[in-house]
């Protein structure tokens, strides 16, 4: 039987590179922010062909194009090889509204990962990983702590107090975890969705050792303010 899989959670913690990594398995099958959940269907439409890296990848692996994703969608009939199908999206968790349109739709038998990490690494991201293609500023960027962080809190908000105790089928994947033990991951992946993902396929798509720069990048100060402010809030197990 099909699973039908969203992941999301604040950008910057990880999600992207966890598409590329499912990808790798010819069984798997998961779009970079296609909005194909989402609860207006014109974003699906107005995403069809502004494609995200993930999703230009994935269809490659797979040989397909966006118009057969597109009618594997409408219609609801998928290839016999694909277990799981999906899209990955921030914008599951962006508001209240949106959440809870998930949770009611999805919730029950949808399966989905939830992507963490540290707050400080996730501030560090917004202010200082500030560009994507041709200069374009990322809608995540902020010169601000202070915007960081309430950022930062309304997406995990949204995750804790929404999504993670309405929907049944759910784990949580931790972004520092990831990148420091491969088969983390690997076996998270295969106890959740039944796909085995080879773990040189892991290591190749969490080979970064710039994970926790923020340590040492990021002030003392703004350490400290993070921390407090986020003392006691976390999604739960990971």
């Amino acid at each position: 039987m099909l699973k039908s899989l969203i992941i999301t959670g604040c950008p910057r913690t990880g999600s992207s590179g966890l598409v590329s990594l499912l990808n790798q398995s010819q069984e798997i099958f998961v779009s970079g922010e296609l909005s194909t959940f989402h609860p207006d269907e014109d974003f699906f439409q107005k995403n069809k062909y502004r494609l995200q890296k993930e999703t230009i990848e994935a269809l490659a692996n797979k040989n397909w194009t966006i118009d057969q994703v597109y009618h594997m969608i409408s219609t609801d009939n998928y290839p016999l090889d694909i277990k799981v199908f999906g899209d990955k999206a921030p914008d599951y968790c962006l508001n209240k509204d949106i959440a809870q349109y998930i949770v009611d739709r999805y919730g029950q038998n949808s399966y989905f990962i939830f992507t963490d990490r540290d707050f400080c690494g996730i501030a560090y991201s917004f202010l200082h990983r500030t560009k994507r293609e041709k200069d374009t500023k990322a809608m995540w960027y902020t010169n601000s702590i202070d915007v960081a962080i309430e950022r930062i809190r309304k997406y995990y908000m949204n995750m804790i107090e929404v999504l993670i105790p309405n929907v049944k089928n759910k784990i949580i994947v931790n972004y520092e975890k990831s990148m420091s033990d491969p088969s983390y991951i690997k076996h998270k992946i295969y106890k959740f969705l039944g796909v085995d993902i080879p773990i040189e396929k892991v290591a190749e798509t969490y080979h970064s050792d710039s994970y926790d720069d923020w340590k040492t990048k990021l002030r003392y100060t703004q350490q400290q303010k993070i921390n407090t402010y986020f003392d006691g809030i976390k999604l739960g197990a990971k």
